[in-house]
């Protein structure tokens, strides 16, 4: 039986503007000793997830199971969520300056956790804090338990939140972004320690992170989401070499060498959308460049693609269309290119004029958010929205017209006084 398994998570939040639905139907299991991966751009629901899991997500509409050793998560009372945090599921949260609280020692905070759960006494409890401290790398531990979490550097202070996320020894370990602001050289440090405390003490860890470049070492399986949808699910191999989804491969292929040599990065155009107005069909299809009529009405299963048993993609290309390179791309390009008609060519019409104030940051052509502006990929572009020049000409004069003209300045009629000649004896001359 697997260590956690979660079937159909929903989470939506109510607000004036609207409900936003931030994750939308996941399901994934993780058996004790094994990690998954959790990748996407900032705001496609990966934290919501698991901090839903942990109970963590106050006045959300929550539905689904989350089954944690046979038992669901979800539907704990708040009580039994605090016998499980810390002692049998630890989180490593994305910001530890903000995690630990500034006024407490770190070693007082590991202490305070460790007595939550045991019945143990002071001394002992501040004894387990310096091993933490120094199975994780911390130097001089016995000194610096009594330090606060602003003498501690940033690499410093997630080491201490993840000595805290192991105190006793948790069956699952959730680390939501743990290399987020750190420099290179922290974030494999980081990454290493996590590889060497799993492997000694056979701890499942879920890693959260936007950067497919994190999990790349660390991941036994990667789910991809986007805009609250897992919309690609395989093992790190699989994925990596054979992505099936567009949105994966442009992932991947924003990865700095990922082709090798000194090729340009090839970023994904646009933005995600908005979890109040999704977009209809398929939430990619704005951004994507092979963007078809049926993406834009129906909305793709997780289905299974090409490569193996456990690859699963939400995309309507053919589901041998898998890998990265100019061979695979010309072939989803033709497969576009013959099943695209008038609604996709309208599908990147993603904003709403009425709702963008003018002059603003994102007052920009739809064709130019969605990727479809010239110099794309897309084989066809928009034809019935006027080109960007165009519309920028049109509102300056229409600007122009409105604007009252102004009157010419007045000549000077008296000229300037010529500058007086002081001698370095200082008499006038």
């Amino acid at each position: 039986m697997s260590l956690l398994d979660v079937t159909d998570l929903r989470v939506s939040f109510p607000t004036e503007d609207g409900l936003v639905r931030a994750v939308q139907g996941i399901s994934f299991s993780l058996e004790a000793g094994k990690t998954l991966g959790i990748v996407g751009e900032s705001g496609s629901g990966k934290s919501v997830s698991t901090q839903t899991i942990m109970g963590l997500t106050r006045g959300a509409q929550i539905e689904g199971t989350a089954l944690f050793e046979g038992r669901d998560l979800l539907t704990m009372s708040d009580a039994e969520l605090r016998k499980v945090r810390g002692a049998q599921i630890g989180m490593i949260f994305q910001d530890p300056l903000s995690s630990l609280h500034p006024q407490y020692k770190v070693g007082w905070q590991i202490v305070e956790m460790i007595q939550a759960h045991e019945d143990v006494s002071t001394k002992d409890a501040t004894k387990r804090a310096v091993d933490l401290l120094r199975l994780v790398g911390i130097p001089q531990p016995d000194r610096r338990v009594d330090d606060y979490p602003h003498q501690f550097s940033g690499g410093m202070r997630q080491r201490a939140m993840i000595a805290m996320s192991l105190a006793l020894n948790p069956k699952l370990l959730i680390a939501d972004e743990p290399t987020t602001a750190l420099d290179v050289t922290v974030q494999a440090q980081i990454i290493d320690l996590i590889e060497r405390l799993q492997a000694e003490f056979n701890t499942a860890v879920i890693m959260i992170t936007h950067d497919l470049g994190v999990v790349a070492d660390i991941a036994d399986d990667v789910m991809v989401m986007y805009a609250g949808k897992p919309v690609e699910f395989a093992d790190r191999r699989t994925l990596y070499y054979s992505p099936h989804h567009p949105y994966t491969k442009g992932l991947i292929e924003s990865i700095p060498g990922s082709e090798g040599g000194r090729a340009r990065l090839k970023p994904i155009q646009g933005q995600p959308p908005s979890l109040i107005r999704l977009p209809s069909g398929c939430s990619f299809h704005p951004r994507c460049p092979y963007v078809m009529d049926q993406c834009v009405t129906d909305i793709p299963p997780l289905r299974q693609v090409a490569g193996s048993d456990e690859h699963r993609s939400a995309c309507w290309l053919p589901v041998d269309n898998v890998g990265i390179g100019g061979e695979v791309d010309q072939k989803r390009e033709a497969v576009a290119v013959a099943r695209r008609g008038a609604l996709a060519a309208e599908s990147s019409e993603v904003i709403d004029d009425d709702d963008v104030p003018d002059g603003s940051a994102v007052d920009v052509p739809a064709e130019d958010v969605a990727g479809t502006g010239p110099g794309s990929s897309r084989t066809q572009a928009l034809t019935s929205a006027p080109p960007r020049a165009q519309v920028r000409a049109s509102a300056g004069q229409a600007a122009a017209k409105k604007a009252p003209a102004k009157k010419a300045p007045a000549k000077k009629t008296a000229a300037k006084a010529a500058p007086r000649r002081t001698p370095r004896n200082g008499a006038e001359q």
